[in-house]
């Protein structure tokens, strides 16, 4: 039965999706619209308008490159710190962290699994 509810919830979303991309497509009439100027701006105008939106796409894609270096060189940094604690063996406040597997002993633990 669960399987059933399952496959009719992908079912009905299927079909969701569907009726959203078939909404969103432009309708297309078959008569030719009466022709008009393209645009209500004039042409030079439109040229420097899609030219500064050339600049602010380049500009906007230096600034998510330079982040990504940001953020790649900052998870280095602390890549390099976990592994210089790790090193040393401190927990940061240069206490020497215990062993997990001599010194913790799990409640309830068996007698057998120790041996083993």
């Amino acid at each position: 039965m669960a399987e059933f509810i399952l496959q009719l919830v992908i079912v009905v979303a299927g079909g969701i999706l569907l009726y959203l991309v078939a909404r969103t497509l432009p309708r297309l009439d078959e008569t030719d619209p009466t022709p008009g100027p393209r645009h209500m701006l004039p042409e030079w105008v439109m040229h420097y308008l899609e030219r500064a939106d050339e600049e602010l796409i380049a500009l906007f894609e230096r600034i998510v490159r330079w982040l990504r270096v940001a953020l790649m060189k900052f998870d280095n940094t602390l890549g390099e710190r976990v592994r210089k604690l790790k090193r040393n063996g401190t927990n940061g406040n240069g206490k020497g962290l215990p062993p997990l597997e001599n010194d913790v002993k799990i409640p309830g633990e068996r007698e057998e699994e120790e041996n083993a």
